[in-house]
């Protein structure tokens, strides 16, 4: 059994001074790592880190804060990256959070890298940040797709109308369940399927308590992980099992290739 970030950001704008010093913890923990990308560059250094690294998997994908200036030559890049070591597209989605964002643009970016998911039948990584209807209106129409929807925020009823596409919906949660103001968190993993469940860190952002306002590492998912065993009732150990089975289904990935 081992302890699995399922979304995490090991990269060179991430940790700028300690890189090295990080991915050699993570590999003295054991660990497997989801490396996500944000947009082009990141998404090579994530498959250049692999090529040392076969614990840091590698996804591939442009952030929708990364849209403002998006062309359809991307798509081509982007899909000239991919080789049989990608694990997933993402992270992809929408983000109306911050001042300036174009919504067309967005969506336009978003279903472009869904359908390059499709063609190469690979999983996606979403990042829905105040968006979570328009995000909802989007993937309804691909429920043969596996999405993953990192950093889970959402209330009980948009949790339920996306429960409500298909089967191939996962949710991830990270630090922020363990905040004090993350009421709807801890009320919405319980209605959540325990085979649809993930876990992460999102690092080096949203470190859990006692860590909150510090730079996060990936072997804080243990701390996620605890948290989440006392919230559902649910020994560590078979909770830690239960996020190997789903990551196993979730990226479809081989136990061979998880050693």
């Amino acid at each position: 059994m081992k302890l699995i970030d399922t979304h995490a950001h090991v990269l060179s704008t991430s940790y700028q001074d300690n890189l090295e010093d990080v991915i050699k913890e993570i590999k003295q923990k054991n660990m497997i790592v989801f490396n996500i990308s944000f947009n082009l560059k990141s998404s090579q250094e994530a498959l250049d880190l692999f090529k040392k690294y076969n614990f840091l998997k590698p996804v591939i994908g442009i952030h929708p804060v990364d849209t403002k200036h998006y062309i359809k030559g991307w798509i081509k890049e982007l899909e000239e990256k991919i080789n049989n070591d990608i694990a997933a597209i993402g992270e992809i989605g929408l983000d109306y959070h911050y001042e300036g964002y174009d919504k067309d643009l967005q969506k336009e970016a978003f279903i472009d890298q869904i359908e390059l998911a499709q063609k190469h039948k690979l999983p996606i990584v979403v990042h829905t940040r105040d968006s979570l209807e328009d995000c909802y209106e989007v993937i309804k129409h691909y429920s043969n797709q596996k999405f993953l929807l990192h950093s889970w925020a959402g209330d009980e009823i948009i949790t339920k109308k996306m429960l409500s596409i298909s089967d191939n919906i996962y949710f991830s949660y990270n630090g922020i369940i363990t905040f004090k103001n993350a009421p709807v968190q801890n009320k919405v993993i319980k209605i959540i399927p325990i085979d649809k469940l993930l876990f992460e860190t999102d690092c080096p952002y949203l470190s859990p308590v006692p860590f909150r306002g510090q730079i996060n590492y990936p072997w804080r998912t243990e701390d996620v992980i605890k948290y989440c065993a006392k919230l559902l009732n649910i020994p560590f150990d078979d909770l830690m099992k239960i996020n190997e089975h789903n990551v196993l289904n979730f990226y479809n990935i081989s136990k061979e290739k998880m050693k």
